[in-house]
This record gives C-alpha cells, sequence and structure tokens, in this order.
C-alpha cells in the first residue's frame, strides 16, 4: 500500500506539473519517464490508474507528437484480453455471425 501511495503522489506532481510549458518541456524530454508513466496504466489501483488517466490526457492535449504513442499503449491496455484472442487464432480477427 505505502508504494501505491508513492506511485500515487508521483503521479499526481506530475499531472500539477505538466500543464506549464517549461516543466513540461523537462518532464517529457526524458523519454524513460514517459514510458514508466505508460506502465503505471497497468496498476491494480484505480487511483493510480485514474490520476495516470489525466496525467496521460494532458501530455495528449499539449502535446500532439506524443498522441499516437499514448493512444496506442492505452488500446492495448484495455483491449488486452480481445488481443490475446485475436494471437491465438493467427492474428485475424473474425466476427460471429
Amino acid at each position: 500500500m505505502a508504494n501505491d501511495s508513492l506511485t500515487f503522489g508521483i503521479s499526481f506532481a506530475l499531472y500539477k506539473f505538466l500543464p506549464w510549458e517549461d516543466t513540461r518541456k523537462k518532464i517529457l524530454g526524458n523519454e524513460k519517464l514517459l514510458n514508466t508513466v505508460l506502465k503505471l496504466l497497468k496498476s491494480n489501483n484505480s487511483r493510480v490508474v485514474f490520476i495516470v488517466m489525466n496525467v496521460l490526457e494532458i501530455v495528449q492535449l499539449f502535446e500532439p507528437e506524443y498522441s499516437e504513442k499514448v493512444k496506442k499503449k492505452k488500446f492495448k491496455v484495455y483491449n488486452k484480453e480481445f488481443l490475446k484472442m485475436v494471437d491465438m487464432k493467427g492474428g485475424e480477427y473474425e466476427e460471429d455471425n
């Protein structure tokens, strides 16, 4: 639980800093940090996921060049089970009629 609280606190700080251009440029200049935030989408803690979603919304709003990367990661996280099924069927999606 302490780890989740720390993760939430750091994510919330990012949420507060990102709207400001100078800090946003510094934060997003660290590619590893953005990748870590994207990984937090998989957290089991709903508070962490909620704040991370808000952080990523700010990133997409102010920095369109990151938008595609964020969208792809969100898609993979939310459609994990579907993507597993597609892989098991040989990579093709088949609609049931």
